[in-house]
């Protein structure tokens, strides 16, 4: 009789890939189980955990941004600060969020959702810094299209007054024609 080899089993993660799982009840009772736990909890996600670490962090310190040396700055309780790997772990402590992803994130997770977090926010930044060039030129075409009908308004003006004024007088002299007789008398 052979004696089952354990620590070798958790030593070798594809040794356990290759290995059967018991079913005592057959495969239908594991059916059973995997699709009442599926009804029960809901599909399994396939995010990833740390886009899904990202989403949270972003949630959390919004709206996060980039600082000049490219580290991920957000506010938490009205302070700006620096969020790294150590502190997204700590968050995830002290929210006691490790039951609710169903996994405990480790430091590779939480390095991995801030670099996405931080692409996100330099995405977020440049965006912003389009929209607000894009405003500003088109404040300034509407600006130079504003003084266009300013102008165009004051040309009109000044031609409806000259119509508006006195009609030009005739000279003092004498009509053309006859002379006219003068009467003594």
């Amino acid at each position: 009789m052979t004696t089952p080899t354990w620590a070798t089993w958790s030593n070798r993660p594809e040794a356990a890939a290759a290995m059967d799982m018991p079913t005592p009840g057959g495969t239908e009772p594991a059916a059973r189980f995997r699709a009442a736990l599926v009804r029960e909890a809901g599909a399994p996600s396939a995010v990833p955990l740390p886009q899904q670490l990202a989403r949270l962090l972003e949630s959390w310190a919004g709206p996060t941004t980039v600082s000049d040396d490219n580290a991920l700055l957000g506010e938490l309780d009205g302070q700006v600060m620096r969020i790294t790997a150590t502190g997204v772990l700590d968050l995830l402590r002290r929210h006691n969020l490790a039951p609710q992803l169903g996994v405990t994130p480790t430091t590779a997770d939480a390095e991995a959702a801030v670099t996405l977090a931080t692409g996100h926010a330099r995405v977020e930044q440049e965006r912003r810094v389009v929209a607000e060039e894009h405003l500003a030129r088109r404040q300034r075409a509407e600006l130079l299209e504003d003084a266009e009908l300013a102008a165009k308004r004051a040309g009109l003006l000044r031609a409806l007054a000259d119509l508006d004024g006195p009609p030009p007088s005739a000279p003092a002299g004498d009509p053309p024609g006859r002379p006219r007789r003068r009467w003594r008398g």
